[in-house]
């Protein structure tokens, strides 16, 4: 498994979240790629303060997501993520070219 940077697992029962892609620090140009199973759901998105909402199908069992760092605009890249509402998970800048990792579980 990657490395986290601070990001928990979280344990869902619906089929489909919602993952909230946002940059938690100065919104300085940032951009990540998310990928869930090995499957890419972004291309290089620009995080915003505001955040990025993608919609994202689960198996049933362990669901590996991955958020890649392309591109930091500055102190590395800040991130935090919120799965269905589950609240926001922040990580610690995420070296460009390094990837967090997490699971959702679905049960």
């Amino acid at each position: 498994m990657q490395p986290r940077y601070g990001l928990d697992d979280k344990t869902v029962s619906q089929d489909e979240v919602q993952i909230i892609l946002r940059d938690n620090g100065y919104e300085d140009g940032d951009h990540v790629t998310l990928f869930v199973n090995g499957k890419a759901y972004t291309q290089s998105i620009f995080l915003t303060n505001a955040g990025q909402s993608v919609l994202v199908p689960l198996n049933l069992g362990a669901n590996l997501v991955q958020i890649t760092g392309d591109l930091d605009g500055g102190g590395g890249v800040t991130l935090a993520a919120d799965v269905s509402s589950q609240g926001n998970m922040s990580s610690s800048p995420i070296p460009v070219d390094s990837t967090a990792a997490f699971y959702i579980i679905r049960r």
